[in-house]
């Protein structure tokens, strides 16, 4: 067979998925002269994309010597929502999303995919009743997932089930398609936006909190189940107070000594061998650098888990990798039911954590350089460039650790 290489105008790409997918690409002069773009197949299809390519070219030679078959210059190609799921991932601004946004499309585009007669729905018949029946259908009765949907699709980002899965699901699927609709009209493929006047419901923000006992109950539970790893992430994270996926994401390569701590502050933060520690990450979800100090009596056991693995918490079956997020929610739960807390999951200890920040009277500047939010409710280019806040973010748990020492050195003299 033809080296696929050799081919003219055939381009292989790879999606963020992993696919390959081939399209016959002419030359600008081509182009210019009426001929278009095509997608040929993926890479379990590669015989037939070659035989395409092979086709394609012999009807650009066909033309180049007879000028007989050139295609119609001024008539527009037919779009398909297949095609628009095509050229919108080889675009600027889904290169430009994040990691996790990626995952979280992807999931939409292979669902709304499947809905739109798998992918051949010409973007011309997509009106407001399709996606208001879309909504319809998706609320009021289970929707079967999507090829390659995890089982945990009913988590938030930061790893909590949903309280109404159906809402949840809805709502994320038609901001995707309404982003979809937008960029197509945007490139005049059609006129109007089919899901413009369509509601897309608001799911309810989750308001569950832990106190510091709930969490440290919690924790002793995970050491009596042989679980240490759940225990420190428990106990962690009411501190560092991120995202599951990027506790999950800290190795040993982010734990290091923080240098810029006020010398008041450093008395409070630095352990017996007189060093200030923490973790210093990016933030998966928004590209946002943070520094986490760590209170001193947490230190042994955060570098005790380095000497078990290169992962904070990583996966028993095989202590080179990371625990996967499915893995990690699933030990979790009955930890936590354990002790009694049903209604509460790991994403509620950021909150909980910001919450007891704030009752130890941390200020807002101060829980922000710790948890990666942005002040103003705007991320500025120097949250994505500028090193996290250490000064600030130490100074935050070091106010915490003082607002705690003092309550209990009252409840003693009280006592």
């Amino acid at each position: 067979m033809t080296n696929k290489r050799q081919i003219p105008f055939l381009h292989w790409a790879k999606r963020a998925n992993g696919t390959r997918v081939a399209h016959w690409k002419p030359s600008p002069r081509l182009r210019k002269m009426g001929w278009k773009n095509r997608m040929l197949g993926t890479g379990d299809q590669e015989e037939e994309v070659v035989l395409a390519a092979l086709a394609l070219n012999k009807q650009v030679a066909d033309w180049e010597n007879a000028r007989g078959s050139m295609p119609a210059p001024n008539k527009p190609r037919r779009r398909i929502f297949a095609d628009l799921i095509t050229e919108y991932r080889d675009s600027s601004e889904w290169r430009d999303l994040a990691h996790a946004t990626h995952k979280e499309y992807n999931t939409r585009l292979r669902f709304l995919e499947s809905w739109a007669m798998d992918g051949r729905l010409p973007l011309d018949q997509l009106d407001t009743q399709m996606v208001i029946d879309l909504k319809e259908a998706m609320l009021s009765r289970p929707v079967p997932k999507a090829e390659g949907e995890e089982d945990d699709d009913d988590e938030d980002e930061e790893g909590g089930r949903k309280p109404n899965p159906n809402l949840h699901r809805t709502a994320a699927t038609l901001r995707v398609l309404r982003l979809l609709m937008n960029w197509a009209v945007a490139r005049k493929w059609i006129e109007i936006n089919p899901t413009t006047n369509v509601r897309i419901p608001t799911p309810p923000s989750r308001t569950a909190a832990l106190l510091p006992d709930q969490v440290e109950a919690a924790a002793l539970a995970a050491e009596k189940s042989e679980t240490p790893a759940v225990a420190l992430a428990l106990r962690l994270n009411l501190w560092i107070i991120q995202r599951r996926a990027d506790v999950l994401a800290l190795n040993r390569l982010s734990w290091r000594v923080l240098e810029d701590v006020e010398p008041t502050d450093r008395a409070i933060l630095a352990n017996p061998r007189g060093e200030v520690k923490g973790f210093r990450l990016r933030q998966q979800k928004t590209g946002k650098w943070v520094c986490c100090p760590v209170p001193p009596d947490m230190h042994d056991a955060v570098e005790a888990a380095f000497e078990r693995s290169q992962w904070l918490v990583p996966d028993d079956s095989d202590l080179t990798r990371a625990c996967p997020e499915y893995l990690f929610t699933r030990r979790v739960r009955p930890i936590l039911d354990s002790v009694g807390l049903h209604k509460y999951e790991f994403r509620d200890m950021r909150r909980s954590g910001m919450m007891m920040y704030a009752q130890m009277r941390v200020t807002l500047p101060g829980i922000t350089a710790i948890s990666g939010h942005a002040v103003t409710g705007k991320k500025t280019i120097l949250d994505t460039y500028m090193p996290g806040n250490e000064r600030l973010a130490c100074d935050a748990v070091a106010t915490a650790l003082r607002t705690i020492a003092a309550r209990k050195q009252r409840e003693q003299s009280n006592g």
